[in-house]
């Protein structure tokens, strides 16, 4: 969805269909941070933020789902808590 450079590489309606079609049907799903803040319409920064923005982007799934965000803005060693948090609210 987004480049490294930061640039889009889906149109509105595409972003639209990836939440609203494919996402639900997803087991497991693995935004970077700048495709989750797409996904979820603002700035991810903190912790908290992230493991909120993995149980809105996982809402709603037909099969439970494994939300991990990567390239945290986070240290490393609280990237797994993040996950695992992320997977207990799912």
């Amino acid at each position: 969805m987004v480049a490294t450079s930061g640039a889009e590489l889906l149109k509105p309606s595409g972003i639209w269909i990836l939440k609203e079609r494919l996402l639900p049907l997803a087991a497991l799903v693995t935004p970077n941070v700048p495709e989750a803040e797409i996904l979820v319409g603002r700035k991810l920064r903190t912790l908290e933020e992230l493991e909120e923005a993995a149980r809105e982007i996982t809402r709603g799934a037909v099969v439970p789902s494994w939300p991990r965000a990567d390239t945290c803005p986070v240290p490393a060693q609280r990237r797994m808590s993040s996950t695992m948090a992320a997977r207990r609210a799912c």
